[in-house]
């Protein structure tokens, strides 16, 4: 299967998958993701490297706090859940 036919459907792990980005899904556009949330570890593309890069950098206790965007295919710091 070429990877432009493929859907979220036909990912082997879409039936217990948690993350809330996934690489298959037609539109990330303007969707959220916040640091202590799950990444797709079946499928990779820019958004899923820089999801992996922001965990990685961000220290533990503050992960659930740092919310960010999917814009133009690059992910973005969007805000903190305190700064309302």
């Amino acid at each position: 299967m070429n990877k432009k036919s493929e859907k979220m459907e036909d990912c082997p792990k879409f039936e217990k998958c948690s993350a809330p980005l996934c690489p298959l899904a037609k539109e990330t556009e303007g969707m959220l993701w916040f640091a202590d949330e799950e990444i797709c570890t079946e499928k990779t593309n820019t958004v899923i490297a820089r999801q992996k890069t922001i965990k990685a950098k961000t220290p533990k206790k503050e992960r659930e706090n740092v919310c960010y965007m999917v814009k133009n295919n690059h992910i973005y710091k969007f805000k903190n859940k305190d700064d309302d």
